[in-house]
């Protein structure tokens, strides 16, 4: 709750609680283009059932960096 990771969680294979700095909201928004994208593509390739459950990823990611962070900018 303090949005501290507690030391115990402290690994070195780049998990939580690993030094370095956090990701920028430009990475954080890259990132999630980059998975709408791959989603999207992927959906078209598809169909039935996954088709739909990958554009839904690729919707949620789009308006996840649209929306919430302003990656539209």
């Amino acid at each position: 709750m303090t949005g501290e990771i507690p030391a115990s969680s402290a690994t070195s294979s780049g998990t939580p609680g690993a030094s370095g700095p956090p990701p920028t909201v430009a990475d954080v928004v890259n990132a999630l283009k980059q998975s709408a994208q791959d989603a999207a593509d992927l959906a078209a390739q598809l169909s039935g059932y996954r088709a739909g459950l990958l554009g839904s990823i690729a919707a949620a990611c789009t308006a996840a960096h649209t929306v919430a962070l302003g990656g539209a900018r």
